[in-house]
């Protein structure tokens, strides 16, 4: 609510900003004093200025903003907007969870948060639809090829 409110026109400031920098700072808020002395509702706590962590405020970008701006930038096919938040997640580190893990435990690590997208996209298009023999990362993770494959590498690696 504090964004909304000391953000005027957020959705046109989140098209205009360039640097991710910039856009992380939108995001650089304190909450409201109600939740300075609260956690819950109806639970009074010890005074703590609450704001977004850096962790928080990336993971809002990469599932949150960054597939709005390229819908938005899609719809009205304007390619900067589209390359723009591609760019964001190329700046942003790899996010590291269960299905990175798994991903990792097969040889295959994620650069930035452009990879662990594409990892997430794999699995729920590939993966989960038990279609591994038509997929070039299926065919690496079942041959058992003892390597390493990184972002940027894995589409010439594959190919062979």
């Amino acid at each position: 609510a504090v964004l909304m409110i000391h953000t005027g026109h957020l959705f046109s400031k989140i098209l205009s900003v360039v640097q991710l920098s910039e856009l992380k700072k939108i995001f650089d808020v304190t909450a409201g004093d109600f939740w300075h002395y609260h956690y819950r509702f109806g639970e009074t706590s010890n005074y703590q200025p609450k704001k977004l962590g850096e962790q928080m405020i990336d993971t809002i970008i990469i599932n949150t903003i960054v597939p709005m701006v390229f819908a938005y930038g899609q719809y009205h096919q304007d390619e900067i907007l589209r390359d723009k938040a591609l760019h964001w997640l190329d700046l942003l580190e790899a996010e590291k969870n269960r299905i990175t893990t798994r991903f990792y435990g097969f040889g295959i690590r994620s650069v930035n948060a452009f990879d662990t997208q594409s990892l997430y996209q794999l699995k729920t298009s590939w993966c989960d639809q038990k279609r591994c023999l038509e997929c070039a990362v299926g065919n690496f993770i079942l041959s058992g090829r003892d390597e390493t494959v990184y972002g940027d590498q894995r589409s010439r690696d594959l190919k062979q």
